[in-house]
């Protein structure tokens, strides 16, 4: 069976020595040629020429040896390539490939600096910046850490504070006297003044729509305090309940999951891309997107399962373990998922969309707020709805959610009266789904997909559910083909 470090070919192509490149370059893997993808032994020609061949181009094209060996099975004749993890880096004619799951990935641009860097035992924090001095970085910031680390115990009260080249020694921060990207990063007054994306940028959307937005600069050892206060204080409202005489306030994301994401994406960035840390924060979901570079051969699924601490930025871990922001013992996705469990919340969904690693949260439906709309009672349609509406985005300027649907009902009431019916057989995807229907208007299943993270056959079966039940129709043909809802009397039936 295929997997990360095996790879089936019916038969051999020279081009699938940037294969071996892969997995030299990874952990090691074999190709076995003349076996289909489904397993099966289809055997493969000229088996006693490739197995002189084979060698020769490798050692030509890759300046290392692979392992080949012929095996014969029911009478068929198949190869074994195999190849062994290299210390240093190997390039196939001049270009870098890596394996990295089931695929292999030609590096390029920050992605095959980053590969250079760790090869030679270097990463990407650890380089000096040219013409920044030790007196222009934030005696402030470094005050703030000192205070941080020395009172939850993790810096001893007698390392040196009070010169700051001491400090950064210390630390490791300086490379040749110089200071690293790790350490303007960290106490820069203005860091931005270097690397122009080191910043959080903060929005509040309807649908597609901005309503409003923040930024969070300056040293990133102080961003994540700043950016957690911002999204509680201006961004998220809390539902206010009572329990007997006591005010209960619960926000839609529990905090302590919302700040192990936000300091992860702080922490592991890949501060030499040019798009800045962003949240997006709608009505019932909060979707953080970084710029990331995972460690050689993880997947998503390697970083959601148990693993070893393997940060992208070791000096800036360390700097934020000190200051007792971080543990260090690759357990964030877990603690975020347990403080999810415990308030209640469903764990996010982590997904990686071209090298931006996104985290979405999603809110309960009875602690959706909505901000900037009056919360009315459910039967209180008027000043919500207008009655000509009919392209499917009848909410979209009022930043409503799928608890809006009801609302929508009393004004169409052939789709109310389906809607009420279907209603409790109605999962929280189903309804997720509607709403963005109610928001965004008629809309590809691609695009819902992309906007709800889940599969496009989980939207496909969802759609045709939804078509059965008359909530729902297609139109349109092909790729161009959009579902909307049955807000229009008759339509559906």
């Amino acid at each position: 069976m295929e997997n990360q470090d095996i790879e089936y070919k019916a038969v051999w192509r020279d081009e699938y020595l940037q294969w071996l490149c892969g997995f030299a370059n990874a952990r090691g893997g074999t190709i076995y040629v003349g076996i289909a993808d489904d397993g099966e032994v289809v055997g493969v020609k000229n088996a006693d020429r490739l197995l002189e061949d084979i060698p020769n181009k490798a050692i030509a094209a890759l300046g290392i040896i692979p392992y080949v060996q012929l095996h014969r099975e029911n009478g068929r004749e198949f190869l074994e390539i195999s190849i062994e993890p290299q210390d240093f880096p190997i390039n196939c004619k001049g270009r870098y490939y890596l394996r990295s799951g089931a695929t292999n990935q030609l590096l390029r641009g920050v992605g095959l600096d980053t590969f250079l860097l760790r090869r030679r035992g270097r990463t990407w924090d650890s380089v000096p910046v040219p013409n920044v001095r030790v007196q222009d970085l934030s005696r402030k910031a470094m005050d703030s850490f000192l205070g941080e680390a020395r009172g939850g115990g993790r810096m001893p009260d007698d390392v040196a504070g009070d010169d700051a080249e001491s400090l950064l020694q210390s630390l490791h921060l300086l490379e040749g006297g110089r200071c690293t990207n790790a350490a303007v990063l960290l106490f820069h007054p203005d860091p931005m003044a270097v690397f122009s994306s080191c910043f959080v940028k903060v929005g509040y959307f309807n649908g597609s729509e901005i309503l409003f937005q923040d930024e969070v600069g300056g040293p990133i050892i102080g961003q994540v305090d700043k950016t957690l206060d911002l999204l509680y204080a201006k961004y998220l409202r809390a539902r206010i309940d009572y329990d007997g005489a006591h005010r209960v306030e619960r926000f839609p994301f529990p905090r302590a999951a919302v700040r192990e994401a936000v300091v992860n994406a702080v922490v592991h960035r890949n501060y030499a891309s040019t798009s800045p840390i962003q949240i997006r924060v709608c009505d019932d979901c909060l979707q953080i997107g970084n710029a990331c570079i995972l460690p050689e051969g993880w997947t998503v699924d390697d970083l959601l399962g148990f693993h070893e601490s393997e940060p992208h930025n070791p000096k800036i871990a360390h700097v934020f373990f000190l200051a007792g922001l971080i543990e260090r013992w690759g357990r964030g996705v877990q603690r975020i998922f347990s403080a999810c469990k415990i308030d209640g919340v469903e764990s996010p969904l982590y997904r990686m969309v071209g090298n931006s690693l996104q985290i979405v949260f999603t809110a309960p439906a009875d602690r959706v707020m909505r901000i900037g709309v009056q919360q009315s009672d459910p039967g209180d349609v008027a000043t919500h709805v207008h009655a000509d509406d009919r392209d499917g985005a009848v909410l979209t300027r009022l930043g409503a959610t799928w608890r809006d649907l009801a609302r929508l009902g009393a004004t169409y009431p052939d789709f109310g009266h389906r809607l009420m019916e279907a209603w409790d057989a109605l999962s929280a995807r189903d309804r997720g789904i509607l709403g963005q229907l109610a928001t965004d208007g008629p809309t590809r299943t691609a695009d819902l997909s992309d906007s709800l993270g889940v599969s496009l056959r989980t939207v496909q079966r969802t759609m045709k559910k939804l078509a059965v039940i008359g909530l729902v129709s297609l139109q349109g043909k092909a790729n161009e083909s959009r579902y909307y809802l049955n807000i229009d009397s008759g339509k559906g039936e």
